[in-house]
């Protein structure tokens, strides 16, 4: 199966990556900088070069911007990336024949505390730019035959010197003792990169289609999460207080929690729950590579 992965050098792009190559599949990565081949996803002429060139079987796209701060001042940026930019996938996909596969969000509810959202739960929230481009782009991906939407909320290692992922940011606030301020009021169902990474091969492999949940099976609170992954790093928890996401910039749809009974179902297993997803963070934090950076 040849893939093609867009964002290939980003946090899940990485896993994605590696999860492909120990399967033995013939991968190719690419980024704006740092891929296989390098792609501007604002260029329409260079992404349906890149798709003519390599000719896969699958599309995953994994690249987005997901600064939902960011996203609010470049709107034109933020729609030309996370919406146009699948459509141009779509159209490829349906004229050549390639599947097509779209990462998307979990940040589509409000007012639901920790309810687990299936597939057909509507939509309640669309409080910014990063949020209403990858519904928009759930729409353009689901018009190419076979699509498969995945929606999740993840988080794992990147090792890129100062720009740390949430859990990187976590883990070494953590490890220095320092205290947190934390949401009790922000619900999700966060998975790890690396365990989403190899479901989503699966269900790839299932020759699955339409909207799909990927996630934990745990709907935790931000704080509750965050305090878990503390105590499997450290024994004990952090100094922290309890704040709200009303207290945040920009609107966030603060009920994320998803539903994976159809994922389940599907693949005939269970995914995983908040405390294997915060212990295989942990142990990939206690692997990661510390040498100094050049």
């Amino acid at each position: 199966m040849r893939t093609l992965i867009f964002g290939a050098t980003g946090m899940l792009g990485q896993a994605l990556m590696r999860q492909a190559q120990a399967r033995g599949l013939d991968v190719i990565g690419s980024a704006r900088s740092g891929g296989d081949m390098a792609v501007d996803m604002m260029d329409a002429a260079a992404l349906k070069a890149a798709v003519a060139e390599v000719a896969p079987d699958v599309i995953i796209n994994a690249a987005a911007l997901t600064d939902h701060e960011a996203s609010e001042h470049d709107i034109a940026g933020t729609y030309s990336i996370n919406a146009r930019a699948v459509a141009l996938l779509a159209d490829a996909a349906r004229a050549k024949g390639i599947r097509l596969v779209q990462i998307s969000t979990d940040q589509f509810w409000t007012g639901d505390g920790a309810l687990a959202h299936d597939e057909d739960h509507p939509i309640s929230m669309l409080p910014g730019e990063y949020v209403r481009t990858k519904l928009a782009g759930e729409v353009f991906a689901l018009t190419a035959p076979n699509a498969l939407v995945v929606r999740t909320n993840i988080t794992g290692l990147r090792g890129t010197p100062g720009r740390p992922t949430f859990i990187e940011w976590v883990f070494s606030e953590v490890e220095q003792g320092r205290p947190f301020r934390l949401f009790d009021d922000y619900f999700g169902s966060t998975i790890d990169t690396g365990a989403f990474a190899d479901i989503s091969f699966d269900l790839i492999a299932s020759d699955a289609a339409g909207r799909f949940n990927l996630a934990s099976r745990t709907v935790s609170s931000k704080q509750d999460f965050i305090l878990a992954a503390a105590r499997k790093l450290t024994g004990v928890d952090p100094d922290y207080t309890s704040t709200s996401v009303a207290e945040l910039a920009t609107a966030r749809a603060e009920s994320a929690g998803l539903d994976v009974s159809k994922i389940e179902k599907h693949l005939g297993r269970p995914m995983p729950d908040r405390d294997q997803v915060v212990s295989a963070l942990a142990a990939a934090w206690a692997k990661r590579d510390t040498s100094p950076r050049r």
